[in-house]
């Protein structure tokens, strides 16, 4: 059984007992107060779809009424103990998976990191309307510092319809996990690596062109690696030093965890660090309530996801201090 296999926590059964004890809270929670809950919201609509369907008899909107307000009471009563079963999951079956992966790491479910930080990595240039995040992991990856959190950040758009509806709508500027690494050589300027969307889409000529237009990321960085110019475009401060960033190797690399995490990946180097942001559409690290925990296969995908981005320390062979780095 190989190294990978040994430390596989679905495989050696030690998150059993925790996982059977949760399920159990889980079931309880079930019972008590959502099967409840949706038998009085069930009833709080059958009665009121039978006082519009039967000339407004009076007489049942009253259990219309009262079936919905013991829905709502339902779901008061159900904060604290779901609030409790979410948090034991955390810290327990999340910080679990972390410590087996890498053991030290610490975890803050209810922190992110901050919007300053997202923002002065200059991966995304409008500033957010709405900002939030959980997850926190952080701590030394050997000579690395590491530091990812989930992060979706949003802005928004009003329009206004002809009868004077306004109508406000959320967009995503970026959702899914945020990362920040030591990095491993020292530069002063800032490197970009984005995905080269405007390529795929518009071809190598036009698409370059556009790549050009774009002045408000800095220059535009050609690079000798063919296959990495079909997937990212590059822009730079400094040419020389974007190239010292981007040596073969790691564009090598660098494409090889793109194709791994099979996600748009979006880079940058700035001060000493570098920014690593890996889309996701879906919240992470979370307990269903619909769904049994000893289905381990949501489990087993947060594992691969964690050893992912706690493995960009080797991936990128950041702990390789070059050219002056302690």
């Amino acid at each position: 059984m190989g190294q990978t296999e040994k430390n596989n926590p679905f495989l050696d059964g030690a998150l059993d007992p925790v996982l059977e004890q949760l399920e159990q809270q889980r079931l309880f929670i079930k019972r008590k107060y959502f099967h409840p809950l949706t038998a009085l919201f069930i009833l709080a609509g059958i009665f009121l779809v039978m006082y519009l369907t039967r000339q407004n008899i009076k007489i049942l909107l009253a259990p219309a009424i009262l079936s919905f307000l013991g829905g709502i009471v339902y779901t008061a009563l159900a904060q604290k103990p779901l609030s409790e079963y979410k948090n034991a999951y955390k810290s327990e079956v999340i910080k679990g998976l972390i410590d087996r992966i890498h053991p030290g790491l610490s975890y803050q479910p209810s922190l992110c990191i901050p919007e300053s930080r997202f923002m002065a990595s200059g991966l995304f240039l409008k500033t957010p309307d709405r900002y939030r995040g959980e997850d926190m992991v952080s701590g030394m990856v050997g000579k690395t510092q590491l530091t990812f959190s989930e992060i979706r950040a949003q802005y928004k758009t009003e329009t206004t319809d002809s009868r004077g509806n306004r109508r406000t709508q959320w967009h995503d500027i970026f959702r899914g996990i945020f990362i920040i690494a030591d990095f491993n050589k020292p530069f002063k300027t800032r490197t970009l690596v984005l995905p080269d969307t405007a390529e795929k889409i518009f071809g190598s000529l036009f698409g370059n062109t556009l790549q050009k237009w774009n002045k408000g990321r800095g220059d535009l960085i050609k690079l000798e690696n063919v296959e990495f110019e079909k997937e990212f475009v590059v822009y730079g401060q400094d040419q020389v030093e974007s190239r010292y960033i981007l040596t073969p190797d790691l564009m090598e690399r660098i494409l090889n965890f793109r194709h791994k995490t099979g996600k748009p990946v979006y880079i940058s180097f700035l001060d000493n660090s570098m920014f690593v942001a890996l889309s996701q559409a879906r919240d992470l690290f979370e307990p269903s309530m619909g769904r049994s925990l000893l289905d381990t296969a949501p489990l087993e995908s947060y594992y691969e996801i964690l050893k992912l981005v706690i493995g960009i320390v080797e991936d990128f062979n950041l702990n390789t201090r070059i050219w002056g780095k302690a």
